[in-house]
């Protein structure tokens, strides 16, 4: 603050309000159930296929979700949660190490057994006198894709005394490996760690001529630096930790893994003086441990990963519950199931930041898909979108030949290139946005009649063609009438909730007013115009005044609403209007310059 003392011009820079509001993610994808390793019950962020290959093991005969994973990146996609899990059944590798620790893999399953745990002495941490080590390392080895134990994690400067230190052992690895939880059993460092003293080792005695004397210690390996060599009770040696024996008018070597010593004293001791030595016999370098007994129990079901008793565990679908973002979600072991689908829907609805991506079963006809959409599914939601029909990728299993699997990746993966390419406000469909990669056919070609009877009952189809390659042709939700039959409209609204819920946490607790207002006003007007500015919002408008309106003053900020300590927002948007039907009317004309 500025002293002001004379008349002048004071100039102070002062910190603004945060006048912002941000832009939350929209293209997270999520899938969830069996992968052939990797961590059980948490929602973990993939960036790349590689990525989540090497997480979770890659293809498997066993589930259809690497092949979606792989759908989705190849689609344009890069941000990928799964949550991986097993059934009831599954068990866990898992291994003791000497009384002291339990450890265990982070996931049920076979894909553990052999994964090798090594705790050794860091020897940045080593006391050369007492031969201890106060810090310790940990190495985990895991199998790569031809069997080989790899390191995969080590930690550095691990405590395994002191529980209330954040660099114990449980604090360190715990919640932040991918392959490991330590569990204490008596705790601390291993027996076989562990340094043993020993004093008083006969080495010779004074004649009063002698001045060379060797011997051979049996304790061994003898510990660096702690060896001390003793006329009496006198120590007349010390050792320099690199097998060097000094001291007044003496020299000598040891060798720590042999326990060959040899010193030379300047003046012989005297008749009858006894040499000897203390040392500390090391204790072992590391010990290890190789898990064992995991298996991956029966096929998943779908009560692994929508039971509602999941919930409070933060298992299954509801691991999801850990991450605060708009999201398309699928499980695509379980397409076509209506139970499956129905609890995907219902989950949705209670988050209000989710679209599920639906299918029917592998193999239904478009005339069974509607059946099944109208007669069986029967959801009506917003946050739901319909797709059809399966698609074909290629195999890596089966030499590249053809597989069918559920179009959920596919359709994820444009969402995200429309995102990324264009905006949310889009709908993520037609020639361009809509265009399938990664893929050697569909399921069904589709006739213009089949896509209109699929298209009336709000499922999307999948376009394949000559004219259009291969395509998502409809942007409909499963919701049949009202605001957000649409997909990007519906996406659109998810966006804006989450990115103004940010953006106006600042303003909790401030002063309910005209100051506050117009701050709010101010801030949520220049969001809205750069959406409109950069066609999120608004298609059709001839101006800003026509896309989006902000009313937050005394009109709807009553004397009523602020006793309830409430500060009250109407806002009106308009959303992009996609075409879905080009109507070309061609007519005969003699001479156009009459029409």
């Amino acid at each position: 603050m500025a002293e002001f003392l004379a008349p002048d011009v004071y100039v102070e820079e002062v910190q603004g309000r945060s006048a912002q509001v941000g832009s939350p993610s929209t293209s997270t994808f999520a899938i969830a159930g069996y992968s052939p390793r990797g961590p059980e019950g948490r929602a973990m962020i993939n960036g790349s296929f590689k990525e989540f290959s090497d997480r979770f093991g890659g293809f498997s005969a066993k589930s259809l979700n690497a092949y979606v994973a792989a759908s989705f990146f190849q689609n344009g996609g890069s941000r990928l949660v799964f949550v991986r899990q097993l059934h009831s059944d599954a068990v866990l590798a898992q291994a003791e190490i000497t009384g002291k620790w339990t450890v265990k893999a982070t996931g049920r399953g076979v894909w553990a057994n052999d994964m090798k745990v090594t705790i050794s002495g860091n020897p940045n941490f080593y006391n050369l006198e007492t031969g201890e080590f106060s810090k310790f390392k940990v190495d985990v080895e895991a199998k790569d894709t031809s069997g080989a134990l790899v390191l995969v994690e080590t930690y550095d400067a691990v405590d395994l005394i002191d529980e209330e230190s954040p660099e114990h052992i449980t604090k360190t690895v715990n919640g932040i490996s991918e392959y490991i939880v330590i569990e204490k059993i008596a705790g601390g460092i291993p027996a076989s760690m562990l340094p043993q003293s020993h004093t008083g080792l006969a080495i010779g005695t004074g004649d009063g001529e002698e001045t060379h004397f060797t011997a051979t210690l049996t304790q061994i390996p003898l510990a660096a630096g702690a060896v001390k060599i003793k006329a009496g009770s006198l120590v007349i040696a010390t050792d320099n930790g690199l097998g060097g024996l000094t001291g007044a008018g003496v020299t000598g070597t040891v060798n720590y893994e042999t326990g060959a010593l040899d010193i030379v004293v300047s003046i012989a001791p005297v008749d009858g003086a006894l040499i000897t030595a203390d040392v500390v016999r090391a204790g072992a370098l590391k010990v290890s441990a190789i898990l064992a007994g995991g298996s991956d129990g029966s096929m998943v079901e779908s009560s692994d990963l929508t039971a509602i008793s999941l919930k409070a565990e933060k298992k299954g679908i509801y691991a999801l519950d850990s991450l605060d973002e708009q999201m398309q979600l699928a499980l695509p072991d379980f397409a076509g199931s209506a139970e499956v689908t129905l609890s995907l829907l219902s989950y949705a609805e209670s988050r209000k930041d989710i679209l599920v991506l639906c299918e029917p079963s592998k193999g239904y006809s478009p005339q069974q898909a509607v059946t099944y959409r109208r007669n069986t599914l029967k959801a009506v939601s917003s946050y739901g979108a319909f797709y059809y029909p399966w698609v074909n990728v290629p195999d890596p299993l089966n030499k590249n030949r053809p597989k069918l699997i559920p179009p959920c990746g596919h359709v994820a993966g444009r969402m995200a290139y429309t995102d990324q390419n264009e905006n949310v406000g889009k709908a993520p469909a037609g020639m361009i946005r809509g265009q399938l990669n990664f893929l050697t056919g569909v399921e069904r070609v589709l006739s213009k009649t089949e896509m209109g009877l699929l298209y009336q009952a709000q499922i999307n189809p999948i376009r394949s063609d000559a004219n259009v390659g291969t395509a998502i042709f409809g942007n409909k939700t499963l919701q049949v009438a009202g605001d957000f039959t649409e997909v990007n409209v519906r996406r659109l609204f998810v966006f804006l909730e989450k990115s103004q819920y940010a953006g106006l946490l600042d303003i909790l607790f401030e002063n309910i007013g005209p100051v506050t207002f117009g701050i709010v006003k101010t801030r949520l007007d220049s969001f809205l115009e750069n959406l409109y500015l950069s066609g999120v919002i608004g298609s059709g408008a001839a101006t800003k005044e026509q896309a989006f309106k902000v009313i937050c003053d005394d009109t709807n900020n009553t004397a009523a609403t602020q006793t309830q300590r409430k500060i009250v927002i109407d806002q009106f948007v308009k959303p992009n209007m996609a075409a879905e039907f080009i109507h070309l009317r061609l007519q005969r004309v003699f001479d156009a310059t009459e029409v």
